[in-house]
């Protein structure tokens, strides 16, 4: 049994990624490539969601690191971090991943910076 999921969703033809569980190796790689197919159809900016996910792991983090890279370096596009709680925001900002994203408290919060 896994002990993630996955939840795709858009708003204001902006697509979110919701994370569900806890975000480990696995679930990065999932999470990395159902945003890979994202971006290679053309979507660009990218919402990943928190609110469900209850913890991130170290090997979650360098996934983040690898998907924000992709997003930014190749795809030239942009990463919004939603719903992250201080645990989250504290663990984010020591590895450094906030420098490469942006961050929004509600996905409506994020979409709208993603928007003109």
């Amino acid at each position: 049994m896994k002990s993630f999921d996955i939840q795709k969703s858009e708003i204001k033809d902006i697509p979110i990624v919701s994370i569900v569980g806890y975000y480990e190796g696995d679930a990065g790689k999932t999470v990395n490539s159902t945003i890979e197919g994202l971006l290679r159809a053309g979507k660009i900016s990218i919402i990943l969601d928190f609110s469900k996910t209850t913890i991130v792991s170290s090997p979650g983090v360098a996934s983040l690191f690898i998907l924000a890279m992709m997003i930014t370096n190749d795809f030239k596009g942009r990463l919004v971090l939603t719903a992250l709680d201080s645990l989250k925001l504290k663990l984010f900002k020591m590895a450094g991943l906030l420098v490469m994203t942006e961050q929004a408290g509600t996905i409506t919060e994020a979409a709208d910076i993603l928007k003109p």
